[in-house]
């Protein structure tokens, strides 16, 4: 039996959908809960990961820089597999509910991993804590905001990658003050208490992402919240499309340079006789730049085409990745680090919108899943790629180089490609009858 993986249009009757349904406050509260849901997935993320790990090696027998680094590696790779049947579920269930049980578990994990002693039960948690965190967590949040606002929804996911940032920003404060000694004479505090911390930390706002999370509930009535405008591709449908492989493509590639060439800079900027201040510095800039770029740009796809805008974003940022070995004094560092921020934080913003504007609501879990597990591998694979680029041209300008040359082939996909629109259903080229019926539908609607 040949299966259809296209969506009929709805009825004719069958209202628009409100870009902000339920009201602002409404609107707020899901913004706040999908933002708080992705802070939530600190544990699990190599940013998070980084601030204990030479703590772990010291700690734990058994466990050495090389091995750790595999550990890892397959961690990420394995707990990637969590995205898909996260996604399937999201399109049936309650939200709430997963938000509630995966932050909960993740907090369960982080209390666990606080006091491992051993490498087998290291890598069962740092598996676990990539799963419900990189993994789970990232798509449930995206989702959260992909199910509730539908028309207009750049406003919202700029707001959103706004509030995310400064929550991660909290986040992460407070774990490099737990962290980092009280003077520079005294020794680094243990990392398991500020671990263990940060899981009942976990443990208590998982009943608050949830309550406020509660208006996203999937198999509404058509004209509430999460009525399905006009139509909705499959996951597979989605996947036939150019569109999804340049915007699913570019935010892997951006994280596979985050995961792995930001993680080197320091060394990156010592090769090129930058010091540790200039450094700390780029990453301050980057992360106010970075907000101003979510703003921008989700102003900014209420009137430009998504593919051009992500065409630009790409290119800038290949022409980032181009001077960064040329650096050679901090000024040119500082206004690199701009360059770059601005660039990733609007690849970011792009990659929140796309998906529910081309494809539709209804099976956009499934579709972030897949696109979450992307970036998760190319995350994973991240640093290898940019070890194995050094030693292969003996040293980190030819890697880096060639990490723009595959960003400026993607801004160039993106400038040609055409982005499907979810109202349309144009992403299924249907026979000329059918289509002048859902055009009927739009009109009338």
């Amino acid at each position: 039996m040949k299966l259809n993986p296209y969506e009929p249009p709805q009825q004719i009757d069958e209202p628009r959908p409100s870009s902000t349904p339920g009201g602002y406050l409404a609107a707020f509260m899901v913004v706040l809960a999908a933002a708080l849901a992705m802070a939530a997935t600190i544990p699990g993320r190599t940013q998070g990961l980084a601030l204990i790990t030479q703590r772990l090696i010291e700690d734990i027998p058994g466990v050495t820089k090389e091995s750790f680094a595999w550990i890892n590696c397959w961690g990420t790779l394995i707990g990637g597999l969590f995205c898909l049947p996260c996604g399937w579920l999201l399109d049936r269930i309650a939200p709430k509910y997963f938000a509630l049980l995966t932050i909960a578990a993740l907090g369960a994990v982080t209390l666990g991993m606080s006091q491992a002693h051993d490498t087998t039960s290291l890598m069962i948690y740092i598996t676990l804590t990539r799963g419900l965190g990189q993994s789970m967590l990232s798509v449930i949040s995206l989702t959260l905001m992909a199910k509730w606002f539908r028309r207009d929804s750049a406003a919202p996911m700029a707001g959103y990658a706004i509030a995310m940032t400064m929550l991660m920003v909290v986040g992460f404060g407070m774990l490099q003050a737990g962290l980092s000694p009280a003077a520079k004479d005294q020794p680094l505090p243990d990392w398991r208490p500020v671990w263990g911390g940060l899981g009942w930390a976990l443990l208590i706002i998982s009943p608050l992402c949830a309550l406020l999370a509660w208006p996203v509930t999937p198999g509404r009535k058509p004209g509430d919240a999460a009525a399905v405008p006009f139509r909705s591709a499959t996951v597979w449908a989605a996947l036939s499309t150019g569109s999804f492989w340049i915007f699913a493509l570019s935010i892997s590639l951006f994280g596979l340079v985050s995961s792995g060439v930001s993680l080197f800079q320091e060394e990156i900027f010592k090769s090129l006789g930058l010091d540790v201040k200039v450094f700390f510095t780029c990453q301050l800039i980057g992360l106010g730049i970075g907000l101003l770029s979510n703003f921008f740009t989700g102003w900014l796809a209420r009137k430009v085409s998504l593919s051009l805008l992500l065409g630009i974003s790409m290119a800038v940022f290949a022409a980032s990745l181009v001077t960064l070995p040329l650096l050679r004094t901090p000024g040119q560092a500082y206004l690199q680090a701009v360059v770059h921020a601005f660039a990733g934080g609007a690849i970011v913003v792009l990659f929140y919108l796309i998906w529910v504007h081309s494809f539709g609501p209804k099976y956009v879990g499934e579709i972030q899943g897949a696109v979450q597990l992307m970036t998760v591998i190319a995350s994973a694979i991240g640093p290898p790629v940019v070890i194995l680029g050094s030693t292969l041209f003996g040293g980190y300008a030819g890697i880096i180089w060639l990490l723009a040359v595959l960003a400026a082939l993607l801004a160039a996909g993106a400038f040609v490609i055409r982005v499907p629109v979810a109202a349309r259903g144009d992403w299924s080229h249907l026979p000329a009858a059918e289509n002048e019926n859902l055009k009927l539908s739009q009109e009338t609607a």
